[in-house]
């Protein structure tokens, strides 16, 4: 059974493929802001047979609020119904040097930051051999579901903007394909005022 069937990016329709946790605080993108181009990319996705070392996360935000090493984090997950064949496995990647005009991502507005993001290679490593794990699974008739997400969280660095506080994030498992998006311009502070606490309870980035 290829990977696409019993992987779901994102899990649920109900939940949302990208989250950005700011200070405690998890704002998740809604259902509305992941475009139907996306779906059909996500569709062609196999996570079991994607190549650890070239997946690409990618995250554009206000410039206040900075991203760094470990912020992208990569989840995957299996469940095929014992505890012998159920798995939880997450990774932070690292941010790596995007040159501008990159495929797939188009130029940000002014006061906007763009971050992208790999896995180191023992996380690349350790995601192949979570991959075969699973594949040896489904060879041996193991039923089960999978899941994928992406998820980033930032710190701010300065006093942020008036009014929406928007995220888009974007992937690319192909080093030859363009990065697709995501999730869409996902209003943070609209998310974390939904919580009850207020844009300003967003983590201050240490000093030094």
């Amino acid at each position: 059974m290829n990977a696409r069937g019993f992987f779901t990016v994102p899990p649920k329709p109900s939940r949302s493929l990208s989250a950005i946790a700011l200070g405690g605080l998890v704002a998740l993108a809604g259902c509305l802001t992941t475009p139907p181009s996306t779906m059909l990319e996500l569709s062609r996705l196999s996570p079991l047979e994607a190549d650890p070392g070239a997946i690409r996360l990618a995250a554009r935000l206000p410039a206040p609020l900075l991203v760094r090493d470990g912020d992208i984090r990569l989840r995957i997950s299996f469940d095929g119904g014992t505890d012998a064949t159920r798995l939880v496995e997450e990774y932070a990647a690292i941010i790596v040097d995007a040159p501008p005009g990159i495929p797939g991502i188009a130029p940000g507005s002014a006061g906007e930051r763009t971050y992208v993001a790999a896995l180191s290679g023992e996380d690349a490593a350790s995601l192949r051999a979570v991959q075969r794990r699973i594949r040896d699974w489904r060879a041996g008739g193991v039923e089960g579901e999978g899941q994928l997400a992406v998820s980033a969280t930032a710190c701010a660095a300065g006093p942020l903007p008036d009014g929406p506080i928007r995220l888009t994030t974007w992937m690319r498992t192909d080093p030859d394909a363009p990065f697709f998006v995501l999730a869409r311009g996902v209003d943070l502070r609209r998310q974390i005022e939904r919580r009850g606490a207020p844009a300003d309870a967003i983590e201050r980035c240490a000093s030094g």
